[in-house]
């Protein structure tokens, strides 16, 4: 068993890694020193608020550079507009939905007659022309039937919109804790984060487990070959080189197999207002 690796370290790592050649991750942290503080670097204008709408209508531009303004401002209006009166997976796989076919608009053109177009969001063919940013600090403010401000350990943003939340603990605390006490607090006091969120990475570098936005603890699955499914596991000599995290990041946070996996590996049954799953696909 490896020595004590502390939550800093694990997430150094990570940072680290994100930002390697080969995946081009930006990064951001947003500490102040006050968590009410503003402005904190994400272009926020109120805590509660999760989009980085200057980097997501930036995106929306460059993406669609045949839309008029009034245009993307549809596709921004629709894209941010709250969903709180809805269930968390409704509003989860409303704008999953936006995300992957892209956001329906109706603007008058140059002859004066409504036109519709739709406003792609997220470049999956070319990763190289999103915006991709690791968010770390960044302070939260409730929303929901908790009291809590939330910082998590690092958010994953493409274009402005937070799709992939990660918790971290040290290496020293059973990874569970980290569904059972953080990841439920943060749905109970900070559901707006979740209404975007692709999947949820939980690691403690000795173990590290991923799951979709209703899976429970049992449904985390590990993500440990990054190249091939053949591949033989050596699940002990993982835990003692805490190599678990690098494995996850390698075989699903690079940027090309991100954008597919989210394109393409993301399903939901049944999602209304009574509940429903979403299901995402397991490393096999």
């Amino acid at each position: 068993m490896p020595n004590l690796i502390s939550e800093d370290d694990i997430e150094q790592g990570l940072i680290q890694r994100l930002t390697a050649p080969g995946f081009g991750f930006d990064t951001l942290n947003c500490y102040s020193e006050q968590r009410e503080t503003l402005p904190d670097g994400s272009g926020r204008t109120d805590k509660r608020e999760v989009v980085f709408k200057d980097r997501l209508r930036a995106a929306l531009v460059a993406l669609n550079p045949k839309l008029p303004e009034a245009a993307i401002d549809q596709a921004l209006a629709l894209l941010t507009g709250s969903r709180m009166a809805m269930s968390i997976i409704a509003a989860n796989k409303e704008v999953h939905e936006l995300i992957r076919s892209g956001v329906q608009v109706t603007y008058r053109n140059a002859e004066g007659r409504d036109e519709q177009a739709r406003a792609n969001v997220i470049d999956f063919n070319n990763p190289a022309n999103n915006d991709l940013l690791a968010v770390t600090q960044l302070w939260i403010a409730p929303t929901g039937n908790g009291r809590h401000w939330r910082r998590p350990d690092v958010l994953l943003y493409i274009n402005g919109l937070p799709l992939v939340f990660i918790e971290l603990k040290n290496s020293n605390v059973k990874l569970r804790t980290a569904y059972e006490k953080n990841l439920t607090d943060y749905r109970e006091d900070i559901p707006q984060l979740f209404v975007y969120n692709a999947f949820l990475v939980l690691s403690n570098a000795l173990d590290t487990r991923i799951g979709s936005i209703t899976a429970g603890w049992d449904y985390f699955f590990h993500w440990l070959r990054a190249d091939d499914e053949k591949e033989k596991i050596d699940r002990d000599a993982i835990a003692e080189q805490a190599t678990s995290l690098e494995r996850a990041v390698d075989g699903l946070l690079q940027p090309a197999r991100l954008l597919d996996y989210i394109e393409n590996f993301i399903l939901y049954f049944k999602a209304g207002e009574s509940g429903g799953q979403k299901i995402i696909a397991q490393n096999h």
